[in-house]
């Protein structure tokens, strides 16, 4: 990038600056602050200066966290080194605020798309969780998790749970009430007892027929029965 009043410089055959430790812009690069080319210090790149049409420039590197990521020149008053130092500094000013508000611009860019990316996926979380949540049960009955339509055809017939001779009499009359499809309040009005109590039975019942939870323990039920 260049910075010239008037008449813009010819860039056309400026094809590419080397950065070599001996020159100019790779001396800005590896310093990341502005540097003078002039004839008595560091050497300018003779493709720049032809371009400037100077013998004098001032380059400063363009510096974010990564790296340089460019370079600004300015051509200078030759031999005078006091209006010199002052470009030198003015540009170098400037390409430190531009560097850092390039950074700020891509750092903003990227937390747009990252929260962008976050907002698409709990959307697309949600769409399916209230899917799962509308859609009807329908299982194959080759799958033996598939428990609903076995309920669906066996609930009605299920008997007070005789088979089940490890049982207590209290916790057949919970089983044959819990396969129904009852909750804890609607056994407990019907069995005349607390709803604590009627969870104990519950905890009882799944543990002796090795059940993790009441869906389990029904199809265990119909499985031990030959009922499915």
């Amino acid at each position: 990038m260049y910075v010239e009043h008037g008449e813009q410089p010819d860039l056309s055959s400026v094809t590419e600056i080397p950065l070599g430790t001996q020159s100019v812009e790779g001396q800005a690069a590896i310093r990341r602050t502005a540097v003078i080319a002039d004839l008595g210090g560091i050497p300018p790149t003779p493709e720049i200066a032809a371009a400037l049409n100077a013998t004098s420039y001032v380059v400063a590197p363009i510096v974010v966290s990564t790296g340089v990521i460019g370079m600004l020149h300015a051509k200078t008053i030759a031999d005078d080194q006091a209006m010199g130092n002052v470009a030198r500094d003015l540009l170098g000013a400037f390409a430190s605020g531009f560097g850092t508000l390039f950074e700020r611009a891509m750092l903003s860019e990227r937390l747009d798309e990252q929260k962008r990316i976050i907002v698409q996926r709990l959307q697309q979380e949600t769409r399916e969780a209230e899917q799962l949540t509308n859609a009807e049960l329908s299982f194959d009955d080759a799958n033996p998790d598939n428990l609903p339509i076995a309920l669906s055809r066996n609930l009605a017939n299920i008997p007070d749970a005789s088979a089940l001779p490890d049982l207590t009499a209290r916790e057949r009359e919970v089983f044959h009430l819990l396969a129904a499809g009852k909750s804890n309040a609607a056994i407990a009005d019907d069995l005349v007892i607390s709803v604590f109590t009627v969870k104990t039975h519950v905890k009882k019942i799944l543990r002796k027929l090795g059940a993790m939870n009441r869906s389990e323990a029904i199809y265990l039920y119909l499985k031990m029965t030959g009922t499915r």
